[in-house]
Formats: structure tokens, sequence, C-alpha cells
């Protein structure tokens, strides 16, 4: 009898990374500490550009501070891989960078929004009886670059002079960026003082008039 001859399979080299084409996500705008609105997508590429699918990409976080998530991705059957990027609170433009070991990394940028501007919305400057609450609330406003409002930022209330009190002390911006609060006059007429603070913004002053 003949031997028959065995038939060896070619193994199939596995196709060569080339690089990344950023699909989504680079270059957003958003408050600093926050996570960005749109995912960042990427798509590892072989030479003719065409997505390479079961590649695992590691991200990290270049500068500015901040978390990636996952930090590790597969790539799908397109070549994709999708991460949520969250920015710190260490630089106003951070980066994130994205690898698979074989190439150049990718680079993906952002712009982190910090507070610029603090300003009196409403209820300065006016007048009111001793020792009770002004008409009209407090409202103080905190903006970032381009007036953007800025969620979650800290303002404190000191009463200068004129005595009263403002509550509450301490509060957080909404999503207009502004808190509210009430001011309530001293017992003595004449001018009454107040400033409210943010991060490292000049004070806004406060003014309001107290009469018997």
């Amino acid at each position: 009898m003949l031997a028959q001859s065995g038939c060896k399979k070619t193994p199939v080299a596995p196709v060569a990374v080339n690089g990344f084409t950023i699909v989504q996500g680079n270059n957003q705008v958003a408050q600093a500490g926050t996570l960005l609105p749109t995912p960042v997508v990427l798509r590892v590429i072989d030479i003719n550009g065409d997505g390479i699918p079961n590649v695992t990409v590691v991200f990290a976080i270049a500068t500015g501070g901040g978390t990636v998530t996952p930090a590790s991705a597969l790539s799908d059957a397109n070549g994709e891989v999708s991460v949520k990027w969250t920015l710190g609170q260490g630089a106003p433009v951070q980066s994130l960078a994205a690898s698979t070991g074989v190439t150049a990394p990718a680079i993906l940028l952002a712009d982190a929004l910090f507070p610029t501007a603090i300003v009196s919305a409403q209820g300065n400057n006016q007048t009111g009886k001793t020792g009770q609450a002004l008409a009209n609330s407090i409202v103080i406003r905190v903006t970032g670059d381009n007036n953007v409002p800025l969620t979650g930022i800290p303002v404190q209330f000191q009463v200068v002079s004129g005595g009263g009190a403002i509550s509450p002390q301490t509060a957080l911006t909404n999503s207009f960026g502004e808190v509210t609060v009430k001011w309530t006059l001293g017992t003595l007429a004449g001018s009454n003082s107040a400033t409210a603070s943010a991060a490292t913004l000049n004070p806004v002053q406060l003014s309001a008039t107290a009469t018997p």
C-alpha cells in the first residue's frame, strides 16, 4: 500500500498593526474633574487603513491627571475600542495616550475649564429694613472660559461690616453656575457689606443699606 502524503496548512500571519485612527473624542472641552461628554473611540489599523480586531490597546493619562475607563480594551470586529475619559484638576490642557506596544502611541487632547470669573447676578446694592432679610436673594455666578457655567464650585460668603448674616455661608454652584443665598441685614441703620469668593478668584464685593 502506498503511504498517504500529509497536507499541511500554511499558518496565516497576523496582520501587522500600523497605527490608529481617531474616530471620535479628541479635542473636547469640559469642566476640570468631570467626564468628557463623548467617549473616546480609536480604530487600530493596518497599512491599508483597515481595522484590525482582537488587538489589546492600553490607555494612560499623559498630563493633567484624571482617569480613563477601562485602562485597556480589546479591539472589536471593526478594530475599534471605546473608553471614557474623566478630566483631572492638574492643567488646562490635558492629554491621553493609547498604545498597542507596537507603534507610536496615539495622543488625544482635551481642554479643562477652571473658574475664571465670579460675578453678582442678582441682589447687590439693595435697601432693606434693619435686622431683616433683603427682599431679593443674592445670586452669584461662577464661569470658566467663554462664559461657560461651572457646576459644583464652592462659593463662600463673609459679612464684612454692618453685622447680620448670610445663609448658607457656603454653597455649591448648580448647573447654571449659580448659588443663591439670603442676606439678613444688621440691627443698626447704615451700610452693610459682604464678599463672595470662589477658588483663587478675586472676591465679589456685595453692598446693602439698612434703614430703620
